[in-house]
């Protein structure tokens, strides 16, 4: 009979820490992301706005011909090209990857290429936003930069 009880006592306790353990790590994942202490770029022309990290500095203006956006530098590391195609452009031919706030959206291939980032289709206008490392290739954590970057895109035209 006392084993049992022990047995019982032994498996209560044991619940009992895997609960607390589960409970301590679910508080740490709804603990606030470091996205939410990012920086916010706002464009209000064309009416899109998202969150990239402190570490990058914002240079103006684009190069001759581009439009609606800027530079976002983080030295000797990468840059983001952000800016909107007005003229006319090709459709969209295939299904989008993801949608923003109602529009299709096309990302670039990950991993190995120069460049990774995002196409959105918002009417006649077409806005980029591409992260560039500056040794040319996207690695994995240039890729998930630019995927947290992604999440935090908001139209508002």
């Amino acid at each position: 009979m006392r084993k049992t009880i022990w047995v019982i006592s032994s498996i209560i306790v044991v619940l009992i820490l895997l609960l607390g353990a589960f409970f301590l790590f679910k508080q740490k994942d709804t603990s606030e992301s470091p996205i939410n202490n990012w920086k916010t770029y706002q464009n209000n022309e064309f009416g899109y706005s998202f969150k990239y990290p402190e570490r990058f500095s914002v240079i103006t203006p684009l190069a001759q011909g581009y439009i609606g956006g800027n530079i976002l530098v983080d030295p000797d590391k990468s840059y983001i090209t952000i800016y909107v195609v007005t003229t006319p452009h090709p459709p969209l031919n295939r299904p989008a990857d993801i949608n923003i706030d109602g529009y299709p959206a096309v990302l670039t291939p990950p991993f190995g290429e120069y460049r990774s980032g995002i196409s959105i289709y918002q009417g006649d206008n077409l806005i980029n936003i591409y992260l560039t490392n500056l040794n040319n290739k996207i690695d994995e954590n240039s890729d998930k930069l630019i995927r947290d970057i992604i999440s935090t895109i908001k139209l508002t035209n």
